[in-house]
């Protein structure tokens, strides 16, 4: 297991790794001091299992390094891509649901997307042109609304990207999609982001 510690006190890393070294026997921890370290930290060490930040790293706070990965990732978080009322179909979180289990809330819809339809949305990643949109930023494809911006971070890597959801007829990577008030364009992307 790879855990990722973003902190620039020794004492705390030290520490951690001695709790860690007690959980597991093959822990690896990826130190990084700020935020630039933190992404490229995550690049080259690919399948990490767990990021540890400080919120109050130099150079971008924790959190905001945090919103990045998570982004290019395709993660959804609750709050921002997704809410009580998101199925999880349309939130790409179908290793989340248990076909088996008994009885439990939203079972019939999740039954019923799953085996004889589908959701009419998906959560989808964005390239964007232009200015970074806001959150609940609508989509068009011509006149006609298509979905809404979740997030939208500054990558390092991919430049303006974010989440959001698509109708299913538009979420195809390499649709082109206009941001409402005239605020540029989103390309549709395939999560996670590459190249």
């Amino acid at each position: 297991m790879k855990i990722l510690v973003a902190d620039d006190h020794a004492l705390f890393r030290e520490g951690l790794r001695h709790v860690l070294a007690r959980l597991a026997e093959d822990v690896a921890i990826i130190e990084a001091g700020d935020c630039g370290q933190v992404l490229e930290a995550a690049e080259s060490h690919g399948d990490i299992a767990l990021v540890l930040l400080d919120l109050h790293m130099p150079g971008r706070d924790g959190f905001a390094a945090l919103e990045v990965l998570r982004v290019e990732r395709g993660t959804p978080r609750f709050g921002a891509d997704m809410d009580e009322k998101t199925i999880p179909l349309e939130a790409n979180l179908e290793r989340a649901l248990h076909y088996q289990k008994g009885c439990y809330i939203g079972q019939e819809v999740i039954a019923r997307a799953t085996f004889r339809g589908h959701v009419n949305r998906h959560l989808v990643g964005l390239r964007f042109q232009g200015e970074l949109p806001a959150p609940r930023t609508e989509l068009f494809s011509g006149e006609r609304r298509v979905g809404w911006v979740t997030s939208a971070v500054q990558s390092p890597r991919f430049g303006p990207i974010g989440l959001g959801y698509a109708h299913r007829d538009v979420a195809k990577p390499g649709t082109e999609l206009t941001l409402a008030g005239g605020g540029g364009t989103a390309r549709v992307e395939a999560l996670p982001f590459s190249g």
